[in-house]
């Protein structure tokens, strides 16, 4: 299998992982026909492919977790029958697409923290796995999924942080690049030329980049601009994202080895934290389900109760008419008493006339 050449895009979401996953498609990267579709908040796709999504998502089921959950750090792999079902299943994806492709890539931002799962698969297989990190000013995501889900900044940070220091600290002395989605926007070919150099990849093609950057890219993607400053002067920021996002910077403006000695430093010092606030974030994980839970039974029941007030509203109706068809037939009693008093009084009306006509005419 060392002939298909895997490429990975790892990050955060709303960090660009979209509009990178999409440019590698101009270095002839196969992303795969079975894509999750474009929705409103990503109407230029999200370059998902459904069998990985779905392998991530019953993966993160199983272990308690979800896209959006806490406390996903440092966990080790369950040795059981379901793990082991998944990996089966996942073995055979990689391989198929292995097989079919000389060049291939997939896109899920739950990767990123499921490196622990994946690579053993990728090892097992035989690819040659190459990735590219994508980066953005946490800042950028916060307001974006705050507009898109309501997530609060404490939350997203975190979340930011579960994602982008496995991203470095888990793909150590593999072949990477990380990628700034500001810089991309601002210059494709040139990201895309850095990314072509790092993972061994052939340059855009001509055509195809111009229709990524005429027809893909927009400068109505980037909603927001954020600078270091900004981040630094935000006041729920935790010191650990300021630490990171400025290394992340530096090795998306290639002035600092990605495998350098400062770089596996800082990010095994960011690891270790992340530790040791592991069980804060996975208890505020925990409560956030809690309260995500109440809230759906809040709309259920919500639901519920607009369905009965429905149902009253429709009892209500079948009372009135009800009524208004017994008060009818009343009516109706009423008028044909008072019709058949008047068709017995012409009946005994004429009845002596016809009598008397006939003593008259000495008929009787």
């Amino acid at each position: 299998m060392k002939n298909s050449k895997l490429i990975v895009v790892l990050g955060m979401h709303r960090s660009g992982t979209s509009a990178v996953a999409r440019g590698l498609e101009v270095l002839g990267v196969r992303l795969g026909d079975n894509l999750y579709p474009a929705a409103i908040d990503n109407p230029k796709g999200f370059w998902e492919d459904n069998d990985f999504l779905a392998i991530n998502e019953e993966l993160l089921e199983y272990l308690g977790s979800s896209v959006d959950r806490l406390g996903l750090i440092d966990w080790q792999m369950p040795s059981t029958s379901r793990i082991k079902s998944l990996e089966l299943k996942a073995e055979k994806l990689v391989s198929e697409k292995c097989k079919k492709n000389a060049l291939w890539g997939f896109k899920d931002p739950r990767t990123a923290r499921l490196l622990p799962f994946w690579q053993p698969v990728f090892v097992r297989v035989g690819c040659d796995v190459r990735y590219v990190i994508a980066t953005r000013n946490p800042m950028s995501i916060v307001e974006s999924l705050y507009k898109r889900s309501g997530f609060e900044a404490g939350i997203t940070f975190y979340l930011w942080l579960e994602h982008l220091i496995p991203a470095i600290s888990g793909t150590m002395n593999a072949k990477r690049v990380v990628v700034d989605y500001d810089q991309l926007l601002e210059n494709p070919e040139l990201q895309l030329l850095r990314v072509a150099k790092a993972l061994g990849a052939t340059a855009p093609e001509p055509v195809a980049l111009v229709a990524f950057e005429s027809e893909f890219l927009e400068v109505g993607l980037r909603h927001t601009h954020f600078t270091m400053h900004d981040l630094e002067r935000y006041p729920a920021v935790p010191p650990q994202v300021v630490t990171a996002y400025d290394w992340l910077v530096r090795l998306a403006n290639d002035s600092v080895l990605l495998d350098g000695a400062e770089i596996k430093r800082a990010f095994e010092a960011l690891s270790q934290e992340l530790v040791v606030l592991s069980p804060a974030l996975s208890f505020i994980g925990y409560q956030e389900q809690k309260i995500v839970a109440i809230a759906g039974r809040e709309q259920l029941i919500a639901a519920l109760q607009a369905q009965v007030q429905d149902q009253l509203k429709g009892a209500a109706w079948l009372t009135s008419q009800r009524d208004a068809w017994e008060q009818s037939a009343v009516h109706s009693q009423q008028s044909v008493a008072t019709l058949e008093a008047k068709l017995h009084k012409i009946r005994s009306h004429w009845g002596m006339r016809l009598v008397n006509l006939l003593c008259k005419n000495k008929i009787l």
